[in-house]
């Protein structure tokens, strides 16, 4: 194991299970956000062209790419981050129920 156990402090294999699903289903359900966010600038611009949509449109566009950024950012701490400490405890795990 290349960490020591003691560095995952008093977390049991299923509460941080539970945690990366949770952070999956958030980073999916900001996915879904984002799909809808861009189905309505899309629609909006249709039907307002006037000086002020400009506006609005960069800043709603901002406020758009950081919902993807959050979702993206959840999706990788859960996939890369917390996968690699399940991965250690389980086999920590392993080990301890062969001995």
């Amino acid at each position: 194991i290349e960490n020591n156990m003691s560095d995952y402090g008093n977390v049991s294999l299923r509460e941080l299970k539970e945690f990366q699903e949770n952070i999956l289903q958030l980073s999916k359900v900001l996915s879904e956000y984002y799909t809808i966010v861009n189905q309505v600038l899309h629609n909006t611009s249709s039907n307002w062209r006037d000086a002020k949509f400009s506006e609005f449109s960069k800043d709603f566009q901002r406020y758009k790419d950081e919902i993807n950024n959050i979702s993206e950012a959840y999706r990788d701490y859960a996939v890369n981050y917390l996968q690699k400490d399940i991965d250690n405890i389980e086999s920590f795990l392993k080990t301890q129920s062969i001995e």
